[in-house]
């Protein structure tokens, strides 16, 4: 894997972290400009401390950090990110010898993908038990995985399954008429959030925000965005 793309942070800050946190964050963004799985821990790190603290001193979204800061990761690969970093996270504390974690994102992914996320710590202390570090290639953990994986009893699996994002016209209700411009946007994002354009609406968003905060633009004009000549389409 590539070492990701790091960014120059653009976004004004929204709060001051401490010359301890910012030094924090530098080793962090440090580590996930590595090709090991442990950049894969470092982005689970820098998205959890302190409830977020290092990502929301310059953004409104985790999502909007790690696409200005580390541009080579796409958002719709952040969940399958995110999950290999908080597995390792939990087998770095669990594990008693480090030979005995993984190396790469292909260990994990069969994990990640077929098991429920609070057996997956012991599926891998399994795996490692049986298997010899040289031979924990992902077909061979997969195997393994799917042999666990028959023992599970099947509501578990059911239940344990994410369910499916609705299609965006499905979520977006008729807003009440008290509601204020600022509400509207935000609920528009969070109904937007995993939808494959979310960074297209969220631009959109942004600027009808700008139009509806500048006293000095006639609300009429700001009426005039609603028919563009040219819309892109939102699949």
């Amino acid at each position: 894997m590539s070492a990701p793309i790091l960014s120059p942070v653009t976004t004004t800050a929204t709060t001051t972290l401490s010359p301890e946190d910012a030094q924090h964050l530098l080793t962090l963004e440090k580590r996930v400009h590595t090709s090991s799985l442990d950049c894969f821990a470092a982005i689970a790190e820098i998205e959890q401390y302190k409830g977020g603290l290092l990502w929301k001193a310059t953004h409104s979204s985790f999502e909007d950090y790690m696409r200005e800061r580390f541009s080579s990761y796409k958002p719709q690969h952040l969940g399958r990110l995110l999950g290999a970093g908080n597995l390792t996270l939990q087998l770095k504390s669990e594990m008693e010898k480090s030979e005995d974690l993984p190396t790469n994102e292909a260990q994990l992914r069969p994990l990640l993908n077929k098991l429920p996320e609070d057996r997956q710590v012991e599926a891998w202390k399994k795996i490692a038990a049986d298997l010899k570090p040289e031979e924990r290639t992902g077909p061979k953990v997969m195997e393994k995985v799917k042999e666990i994986r028959n023992g599970i009893p099947k509501d578990e699996l059911a239940a344990s399954k994410p369910a499916r994002a609705p299609k965006v016209s499905k979520v977006i209700k008729a807003p009440a008429p008290s509601e204020n411009p600022e509400e509207l946007i935000q609920k528009l994002l969070t109904a937007t959030a995993s939808h494959r354009q979310v960074f297209n609406i969220r631009a959109l968003l942004s600027e009808i925000a700008r139009l509806l905060s500048d006293d000095s633009i006639p609300v009429s004009q700001v009426s005039s965005v609603d028919k563009p000549k040219e819309v892109q389409k939102v699949d």
